[in-house]
């Protein structure tokens, strides 16, 4: 990082892990009624931290 430290895979793994919320109502639900509607060619659309 510009601050000379940087974490491992596994730190930042954990740390993703760790601070991703929980969903809720009426999030949870919507999310499992289209869970259907998924586009194929979007498989993974969450922003992940790259080390």
């Amino acid at each position: 990082g510009v601050n000379g430290w940087s974490l491992t895979k596994e730190e930042m793994q954990k740390l993703d892990d760790v601070s991703s919320p929980k969903l809720t109502y009426p999030y949870e639900m919507v999310f499992r009624s289209n869970s259907d509607r998924k586009n194929p060619s979007n498989s993974d659309s969450y922003i992940k931290s790259v080390v």
